[in-house]
């Protein structure tokens, strides 16, 4: 399991196949685990990195105040540990917002964007679902939070195919986190 040193913080990370760097950034709540379908399908093209930001998966939270300049900073080191300088970003919802961080914050290290499920910018309603996965986290916990998270991050067509399979995911996603990693990682999600 190969860590990199990311200011005395050890982040998780995974590389896999040989060509161009591509970064697959994290969902909030997910991990490398989740990318590994698409991870083991673009390794046919690309060196693909995939890791656990602080408070995902296997990485821990450590003792500063999440927000995306910690995470960007953290992704430049981890880029710097593995000696890449420059690569693609691939990012999910809260992946896509660090991506566009980073190539807003240091654009030379970046070749391409692929940005999915990511608004523009803040709203009320963004303020809002991230209030109540905070409160729901804090009431019942990193399952009862995953459920509650669900509708807003899996479109109707990928709950009605998958239904069956929804409680193994929520059982995934519970074992891969916990109360303190999320809720830096919702905290710090408040300031995006």
């Amino acid at each position: 399991m190969p860590t990199a040193d990311v200011g005395g913080l050890e982040l998780h990370y995974e590389t896999r196949g040989n060509g161009p760097p591509l970064v697959l950034l994290n969902g909030m709540s997910q991990s490398t685990v989740n990318w590994m379908t698409q991870a083991r399908r673009l390794a046919e093209s690309f060196t693909v990195i995939s890791y656990d930001a602080r408070g995902q998966g296997r990485s821990p939270v450590g003792p500063v105040p999440l927000g995306l300049d910690v995470h960007v900073r953290d992704l430049a080191t981890l880029l710097d540990e593995i000696g890449v300088g420059t690569a693609h970003l691939a990012g999910f919802s809260f992946g896509a917002r660090l991506a566009l961080a980073f190539a807003a914050r240091v654009p030379h290290r970046v070749g391409r964007l692929v940005l999915t499920s990511t608004g523009d910018g803040d709203s009320a309603v963004r303020r809002a679902i991230v209030r109540s996965w905070l409160e729901v986290l804090r009431a019942g916990g990193v399952t009862a939070m995953a459920w509650a998270a669900l509708p807003a991050i899996l479109g109707e067509e990928f709950l009605r195919d998958h239904e069956e399979q929804l409680p193994a995911i929520i059982r995934a996603s519970a074992h891969r986190n916990s109360v303190d990693g999320l809720t830096a990682l919702l905290e710090g999600y408040k300031a995006f």
